[in-house]
């Protein structure tokens, strides 16, 4: 996807490191200007909207027509596709269609490590307080989202048939992801491994029960119009499939109104890693399963974390060792 259109005419032994890190900078530098056109188009409308609604007092508001403003391509996003493509040709160099890869010839952009600040337990109990209370629809999905750490696409990707609720066991085999707004459905390949296993607790999983039954109901209710889609989790009260922005959007409202600050989707994710972490779970644990491709990227992203759960751990061992008190 973004480096096909770079690269896609290059002979396999062509290549070099060189052509690879100019396709990286080219992607970044192609998807800033793309967001600040879009942007821009954007004020322009709203200007627009605006001078209409200036000169034309007593009718209806216009609302101004919004662009969809794409994703960045961060120094982040480039390492992650660069992972991609450093498996890529360790595969090629196997099957002998290259001598070696060129992969660690790459430069690759510096990026800004942020320090990640995840939900306190408080919080997220406060957040699935607000969300059972005000919206029950969204429940079981916030639930999920923070007791498995899955990603948005694999929580949407999701079906029935990937849970056997007599053991807690789901299998996370696909997903289903927004690229430019349009929705695509796939094999979850996140990582070499591709499918893995989340084991579930056994409050997820009476939650997931009973969300079963409410969109069981709905179905007969919609009857011949509800839209199965292969029976997924979660859908709206048709059947019809969640879009991945949607629930972003939904996510953020909710997290607004609940009085929490400014959050996106990712901080479920972010709280589980936590929340496994402050169990003294080593980075290999937790590297599988939240899917990573490697400990590198778990160790890049909750360093800082593993380094406070490792002082309070060995705080506590010391605490264990009984002194004798001097005056």
């Amino acid at each position: 996807m973004y480096l096909d259109p770079k690269l896609g005419t290059l002979r396999l032994g062509d290549l070099r490191g060189q052509h690879i890190t100019r396709a990286y900078a080219e992607v970044m530098a192609e998807r800033r200007a793309a967001i600040e056109q879009a942007q821009a188009r954007n004020e322009q409308h709203r200007r627009a909207a605006n001078e209409w609604n200036a000169a034309h007092p007593g009718s209806r508001p216009k609302a101004p027509h919004q662009v969809a403003i794409p994703p960045t391509v961060s120094p982040v996003t480039v390492r992650r596709i660069h992972a991609v493509e450093f498996g890529a040709l360790k595969s090629a160099v196997k099957a002998g269609l290259v001598p070696r890869s060129v992969a660690p010839d790459v430069e690759l952009p510096k990026a800004t490590k942020h320090k990640v600040r995840p939900w306190t337990p408080a919080e997220y109990g406060r957040f699935l307080d607000y969300v059972e209370r005000t919206a029950p629809r969204w429940y079981p999905f916030v639930l999920l989202a923070g007791h498995s750490g899955l990603r948005r696409g694999e929580l949407l990707g999701l079906r029935w048939s990937d849970l056997d609720s007599s053991t807690g066991r789901l299998v996370v085999a696909r997903q289903r992801i927004s690229v430019g707004y349009q929705v695509r459905e796939g094999d979850n390949t996140k990582t070499d491994a591709g499918q893995r296993v989340v084991v579930l607790d056994a409050g997820t999983v009476a939650a997931l029960r009973a969300w079963r039954k409410t969109q069981l109901e709905e179905r007969l209710a919609w009857g011949a119009a509800y839209q199965d889609r292969g029976g997924l989790l979660f859908t709206h009260e048709d059947g019809r499939p969640l879009h991945p922005d949607h629930v972003s959007k939904v996510f953020r409202r909710l997290v607004t109104r609940a009085g929490l600050p400014a959050a996106k989707l990712h901080a479920l994710r972010q709280y589980h890693a936590a929340a496994l972490i402050s169990t003294g779970a080593d980075i290999a644990a937790v590297s599988k399963l939240l899917g990573h491709s490697s400990i590198a990227i778990t160790s890049d992203i909750y360093g800082g974390l593993f380094e406070q759960a490792s002082a309070e751990l060995s705080e506590r061992a010391a605490g264990l060792v009984p002194r004798e008190r001097h005056a």
